[in-house]
């Protein structure tokens, strides 16, 4: 899977979203709850 080109732009692409993720204190779901509470 990760030997085409495309496959490995979308995989940076979300390794991306979650080291942003992360960055934000979201690494499960209860913790993107908490998150999504927070910034409402």
């Amino acid at each position: 899977m990760q030997e085409r080109e495309h496959t490995l732009e979308e995989l940076n692409k979300l390794n991306k979203v979650r080291d942003y993720l992360i960055s934000l204190g979201v690494f499960d779901y209860n913790s993107f709850e908490d998150y999504n509470e927070e910034s409402n």
